[in-house]
């Protein structure tokens, strides 16, 4: 292997590990090896050709790792709200009020 290969490789290789790590945790748990397998199989494949093809199939493959970990993080977040919104019919009762008590508060305003 040149050393030019190998002096694009190693900061190649750190950048999607530390990047890797932006995916929220479940997701993580759930498919980082798998996304680090399929990376190096198409890096390596890129090294075996001549040319710039490691540098544009890392371009590549960045771009769609930062789409991937935007969207990824936008899902966790939407599905994270929805689970913490709570219909207001579907609130536990609190000290014996129904649900909560969230409709006997008034809007604080200013003096009658």
């Amino acid at each position: 292997m040149s050393n030019f290969r190998q002096f694009i490789r190693n900061p190649i290789l750190r950048l999607y590990a530390g990047l890797l790590q932006l995916y929220p945790s479940r997701f993580r748990a759930e498919f980082i090896a798998e996304i680090r397998d399929i990376f190096l199989k198409v890096m390596l494949d890129a090294e075996e050709r001549e040319g710039f093809w490691l540098i544009k199939t890392f371009l590549r493959e960045f771009a769609a790792l930062v789409i991937s970990i935007f969207r990824e993080c936008g899902h966790e977040w939407r599905s994270r709200k929805d689970k913490a919104m709570v219909p207001e019919d579907k609130v536990p009762d609190i000290a014996g009020l129904p649900g909560g008590g969230g409709k006997y508060l008034q809007t604080a305003g200013g003096p009658p």
